[in-house]
C-alpha cells in the first residue's frame, strides 16, 4: 500500500506513462525558459545534435501521442474506483496533450531564435579557435592536435 493506495501491476504501469507523458509536456511548457539548458529538453535532442529541427519535433510529437494514447488504455485498466479517483488529473493531462500538440510549433521558434545553440557551436567551437593554425603532417593524429572526437562530429 502506498498513499492509501493498493499497488497493482495496471496502478503502476499508469502512473509510469502518466509520468512520461508530463515530461514531455513540462518540456514543451518550459521551452521559453530553457535558452541554453537545452539538454534536458526532448522537444529539442534532434537540433541540439545538429540534426533537422523539424524531425526532432515531429519525433517528440509522435511519442507524446503514443505516451497519451497509451495513458488512456491504461486508465481503462484501472479500477473503477482508481479511475475515479484519477479522474481529474487524467483529464488535465489528455487537456495538456491537447495543448502541447497545438503548441509543437514552439521549439521551432525557439531553434530559430539568437539563445538557441548547437552542441557543435557550444562546445566545439571555442576549442577550434584556441587550437594553434598548423596544417598536420602524416605522422600527427588528430587527437595530438586537440581535435574534437568523431562523436562530436
Amino acid at each position: 500500500m502506498y498513499a492509501g493506495f493498493d499497488l497493482d501491476v495496471s496502478l503502476l504501469r499508469y502512473w509510469e506513462i502518466y509520468d512520461e507523458a508530463w515530461e514531455l509536456i513540462e518540456d514543451l511548457v518550459d521551452i521559453g525558459e530553457d535558452g541554453r539548458d537545452w539538454n534536458f529538453n526532448f522537444w529539442l535532442y534532434t537540433f541540439m545534435a545538429g540534426g533537422s529541427g523539424s524531425a526532432g519535433v515531429i519525433g517528440a510529437a509522435n511519442v507524446l501521442v503514443r505516451k497519451l494514447r497509451a495513458l488512456e488504455c491504461s486508465y481503462s485498466d484501472l479500477s473503477t474506483s482508481q479511475r475515479a479517483s484519477f479522474a481529474p488529473s487524467f483529464r488535465r493531462t489528455l487537456t495538456s496533450g491537447e495543448w502541447a500538440m497545438r503548441n509543437r510549433w514552439r521549439p521551432l521558434l525557439m531553434m530559430a531564435g539568437p539563445n538557441m545553440t548547437t552542441y557543435r557551436r557550444l562546445f566545439l567551437e571555442p576549442i577550434e579557435a584556441s587550437l594553434p593554425d598548423r596544417r598536420l603532417s602524416n605522422e600527427e593524429s588528430c587527437v595530438e592536435a586537440g581535435e574534437p572526437s568523431l562523436l562530436f562530429r
